[in-house]
């Protein structure tokens, strides 16, 4: 059997399951803009960047959209954590060439 990452074994036996999160009627978009939000109100900085490069590269957002889930949070969960958001994206974004 070959090694998964703990992330993927978790979505999976929740697509298994049949998990509300993954039946919700909000777009695949729509999901990934709250969880990234999600992950920088949390402090989670490697979900974070994990979800910024899955939304860049698979997810059909660009980097003006990540700027602005960045602003928005800014409003409610502070201008520090929105600064490292900002530092933690445009390292994703050199990382992937367009930064």
């Amino acid at each position: 059997m070959r090694h998964e990452p703990a992330h993927r074994r978790v979505a999976a036996e929740a697509r298994r399951q049949g998990m509300a999160f993954l039946s919700t009627p909000f777009d695949e978009r729509t999901r990934r803009v709250l969880v990234i939000g999600t992950m920088l109100a949390l402090d989670k900085w490697a979900e974070f960047r994990m979800h910024v490069r899955a939304a860049l590269t698979e997810g059909g957002l660009t980097p003006d959209d990540i700027r602005e889930i960045i602003l928005q949070q800014a409003i409610y969960c502070g201008v520090p954590a929105a600064n490292h958001a900002f530092k933690e994206a445009g390292e994703i974004l050199a990382e992937l060439g367009r930064g």
